[in-house]
């Protein structure tokens, strides 16, 4: 059986801050960690018959990657990046220059009824 193909289109994510004043914030700078999250993606991949999977990727460019404020980091959960400058592919996927193109697979489980 071929897995199924999917592609869309995006901007390349960048790091973000959590919220670092109240509770979260005070215990952050009590164990002297910053609050950046480093860039990613987020997926719900689902279909019929299989568990659904909310997860996300990583880029491994990002400089927070292995200082993740929340620790959300499995090496299996980082995705290569490539520039594409070639005209060709950028016109095929609707782009005027360069972009950035990830391939990541996704593996559901079995439902269990």
């Amino acid at each position: 059986m071929t897995a199924p193909k999917y592609w869309f289109r995006a901007v390349r994510p960048k790091q973000y801050s959590n919220p670092y004043d109240g509770p979260v914030g005070d215990l952050l700078n009590r164990l002297g960690c910053h609050p950046f999250r480093p860039a990613h993606l987020h997926y719900t991949v689902s279909k019929y018959g299989y568990d659904e999977l909310t997860t996300h990727i990583f880029d491994p460019e990002d400089k927070y990657l292995h200082s993740d404020s929340v620790c959300g980091i499995k090496e299996s959960l980082i995705a290569e990046f490539r520039r594409v400058d070639d005209p060709a592919p950028s016109a095929e996927v609707g782009f005027a220059g360069p972009y950035w193109d990830v391939e990541f697979d996704f593996v559901l489980a079995t439902k269990e009824v």
